[in-house]
């Protein structure tokens, strides 16, 4: 039977309302604290008390995601400090369950309205307290309500990411795609007031390897879409390989635009990194465990890099951070899981992307270029966390998408039926 339209209608809105909420809150939850992170965790227990019957299945949908929250789990049995590797590892846990959560039992379209609505809020707020606190200086990096240049280049690259998915989205209402539009025209000016070249350069290179997905998709046979594909890939590896036989080192591009080589002390961390990856190789230290108060190699780090001891930090590095905290086991995990989406998205890109698709594409091209740089995707209460759990879930390959690629490949008529729309 037909849900009425006003019953559908208050659906959609609550559904906004309680998402919109919860991103705000943990986009804000660095300035706020607890009381943030439970306000972001309350709706998803209200929408998970009313898909009940559905939980085991999606659960059971996205086991292998979930593999890296049981490691970490399990890594307080060798942990240098299992209490709070048992904490930081529920808290994980309890991030992928929203971002599953978020994929499979909320719509597309609702999700994506409601990220750009919580980010565009958070990027009004961080000029206002920019602004307040004398961070539009001259050569003062704009932080606004995060602790870090970085952390806030990294929800403004967000912000850039679902505005542009939203505006190529011919389906969205005049007023959404307005908001998208704002976006793009807010997003890149605080990008260089945060001053985060690696913030900069992922979004660009995301936004160009988009198009020319975009572009790739619109063959209309699938053949000719692989080999166009393939050819940019073998393209993508020539100018690698290129600059690695002629020694440029992409560093002395940093010199182009007046930025320390270094990456600003990175090289330093990067090689303690080593040294303590060296000592614990297979499994790490344990979840979380080495950024602890009391621990001498970290408190070491910390006064090197003119933070505060106990400040929130990181490896600026993904693949690193892995190989400390869960060691080889992890980063073997966690490639895994990359390698799968990247396939899941060339898989995409054989039929013509929808929304979804879109979005997800564009997330995992922001995330992987931002990896040798930075850190985060596995980090508890991380708005990155959530959306890796979302792209994992929007690029997954439906019966549909599978029979239509088996269509265009071999020319067979599919009989697959038409799944709902979301």
């Amino acid at each position: 039977m037909q849900v009425p339209f006003t019953k559908r209608n208050k659906a959609y809105g609550s559904e906004l309302f309680l998402c919109t909420l919860s991103f705000a809150l943990l986009l804000t939850s660095s300035a706020l604290g607890t009381l943030a992170i439970v306000g972001f965790l309350a709706p998803w227990g209200l929408i998970g008390l009313f898909h009940l019957r559905e939980i085991p299945q999606i659960v059971t949908r996205n086991l292998g995601l979930l593999f890296i929250p049981y490691l970490a789990a399990i890594s307080l049995t060798w942990s240098d400090d299992p209490m709070w590797t048992m904490r930081a590892s529920a808290e994980l846990w309890l991030t992928f369950i929203v971002g599953i959560f978020a994929a499979e039992l909320i719509a597309p379209r609702i999700f994506i309205a409601s990220l750009q609505t919580a980010l565009m809020s958070i990027a009004g707020m961080s000029l206002t307290v920019g602004i307040l606190n004398g961070q539009m200086r001259e050569n003062i990096a704009l932080q606004g309500i995060y602790d870090s240049k970085n952390a806030f280049s990294a929800v403004m690259a967000i912000l850039m990411i679902v505005s542009v998915t939203i505006v190529l989205d011919s389906h969205r209402s005049r007023v959404l795609r307005g908001a998208g539009c704002a976006g793009i025209l807010v997003a890149p000016p605080l990008l260089i007031l945060g001053q985060s070249i690696g913030a900069i350069f992922a979004v660009f290179f995301a936004l160009l390897l988009f198009m020319l997905l975009r572009w790739v998709s619109r063959f209309r046979q699938a053949p000719v879409r692989f080999l166009v594909y393939l050819t940019i890939c073998l393209l993508l590896m020539g100018g690698i390989a290129l600059l690695i036989v002629t020694e440029t080192s992409p560093m002395g591009l940093l010199d182009v635009v007046g930025k320390d080589s270094s990456l600003t002390g990175r090289d330093y961390l990067w090689s303690r990194a080593f040294d303590i990856i060296r000592r614990q190789p297979l499994f790490g230290v344990g979840y979380q465990s080495f950024w602890r108060i009391g621990n001498p190699d970290a408190e070491e780090l910390w006064s090197v890099s003119h933070v505060p001891s106990g400040a929130g930090f990181g490896f600026h590095n993904e693949y690193l951070d892995m190989l400390v905290a869960l060691g080889t086991v992890g980063l073997v995990s966690m490639l895994t899981l990359f390698v799968t989406l990247a396939k899941r998205m060339a898989g995409a890109v054989l039929k013509p992307l929808d929304q979804k698709r879109s979005f997800a594409s564009l997330i995992f091209m922001l995330f992987m270029l931002r990896t040798p740089i930075e850190g985060g995707i596995f980090q508890q209460f991380n708005i990155m966390a959530v959306l890796f759990c979302v792209a994992w879930s929007y690029l997954r390959p439906s019966r549909l998408t599978k029979a239509c690629l088996r269509h265009d490949f071999s020319g067979t008529p599919s009989t697959v039926t038409q799944p709902r729309s979301q």
